[in-house]
């Protein structure tokens, strides 16, 4: 799969006869947004980055004739980003391969390209959506386990991650033990709950859910990278945050009240100015969920004085920015928390790049049956990749952030 045009991506259908509209939102943010980044290589498993950690200040002011400072040396760590695989796949019959040509009045023309195109756009955004997690697979979080093909999820995320027809496990995180495990049938039953197939045996109230056999095996997201440890664990890229408070983000907690500009200010100023010494806006860009778009529409905007001379009055925002600096959209952030990014420090590290796994010569496999070949064929769409970040502290967040009504 390109990787550029998301248009591509999403495939120009070919109707005959009529019209195929879209049902569902696809959209793909973070993983484009990010440059490719560069490493020693550790065999086929990841990349090492030589990492500044700190300077060398060993001085002293000498008295005539007296003994210079005993000498230091600058701190440097061999940071190391770990490469994960992601694979999508599609099945099809033969018949459906060969293309319907019935009477039907807005039958696909191409059935199988349709699907990989689709399929393809699909995929990329579950990564957008992993791409805002922590690398521990989370979809969703069961808020009261049953042993039901109805499964209640709680927190602010609730069902939205979820997807028909996804084949899932319910996970407990302090032990990565699989409680149970189904395919969802509907994943917006209601607001806060989801079906599945069967029932899944039996849920557990916390635990999370996960695609099926994907437990801490996601690619490490922005909210892992992005940490003072309130999120994620203390070592990131195997070094300890404990160790090398360098390694950390700036955090400012909301407390479960509404966003205000002095957290914004707290995280550019008190934060990221004064953790590396300097704001460089160019750099930055802040990353939210709607919820807080709109919540930072309703503090208003800065005033101007009025001359006389304007001919019209402009009563909203055309573009979102603070104190310069400027806001990213993306339905996939959490509701709860507003990141604060500088893309200088954060690249994507690429060992196979989104495309169809062709290794056989085809990107079509022949499903194995019982005792011969199916008439079905599968492909499959994979990726081996990871995000890494070269300077934790040039980054911060507010969390706690309560969420407006309707959101």
């Amino acid at each position: 799969m390109a990787l550029g045009d998301l248009t591509v991506a999403n495939g120009v259908v070919k109707i005959v006869g009529g019209k195929l509209t879209k049902q569902y939102e696809e959209s793909a943010l973070f993983h484009n947004r990010l440059q490719k980044g560069k490493g020693t290589k550790i065999g086929d498993r990841g990349v090492e980055i030589p990492t500044h950690l700190s300077g060398n200040y060993n001085h002293k002011f000498m008295t005539d004739g007296g003994e210079f400072p005993v000498g230091g040396s600058n701190l440097v760590k061999r940071a190391q980003v770990f490469f994960k695989n992601l694979a999508g796949a599609v099945r099809l019959s033969g018949a459906a391969i060969d293309s319907i040509q019935s009477g039907d009045v807005a039958y696909i023309k191409d059935w199988l390209q349709f699907n990989l195109d689709e399929s393809m756009g699909a995929i990329y955004k579950m990564g957008n959506i992993y791409a805002h997690g922590k690398g521990d697979g989370r979809l969703a979080t069961i808020s009261a386990g049953a042993n039901s093909a109805t499964q209640t999820v709680n927190n602010t995320d609730k069902n939205r991650f979820l997807k028909d027809g996804l084949a899932v496990q319910s996970v407990t995180p302090a032990t990565g033990v699989v409680t149970a495990s189904g395919t969802i049938l509907n994943s917006k039953a209601s607001a806060t709950t989801f079906t599945t197939e069967a029932a899944m045996t039996t849920t557990l109230t916390s635990d999370i859910i996960v695609a099926s056999g994907s437990f801490n095996l996601a690619i490490t997201g922005k909210k892992a990278i992005v940490d003072d440890t309130t999120n994620a664990a203390v070592t990131f890229q195997g070094l300890s945050r404990s160790t090398y408070p360098a390694y950390r983000a700036f955090r400012v907690d909301a407390a479960s009240t509404g966003l205000d500009v002095s957290y914004m200010r707290r995280a550019l100023g008190a934060g990221i100015h004064i953790n590396v010494g300097e704001l460089n806006r160019d750099a930055l860009e802040i990353w939210l969920h709607p919820a807080q778009t709109a919540a930072y529409s309703a503090l208003g905007w800065n005033l101007r004085r009025f001359d006389g001379k304007s001919k019209s009055i402009d009563l909203g925002f055309t573009v979102y920015e603070y104190e310069g600096i400027g806001m990213v959209e993306d339905v996939d952030c959490d509701k709860d928390r507003i990141d604060f990014l500088d893309f200088s420090t954060f690249a994507k590290y690429i060992a196979k790049d989104f495309g169809w796994d062709n290794k056989t010569g085809s990107i079509l496999r022949q499903v194995v049956g019982t005792n011969a070949y199916k008439d079905q064929y599968e492909a499959y769409l994979t990726a081996r990749y990871n995000y890494g970040c070269t300077r934790p502290n040039k980054n911060a967040f507010i969390d706690g952030l309560s969420i407006p009504t309707g959101f």
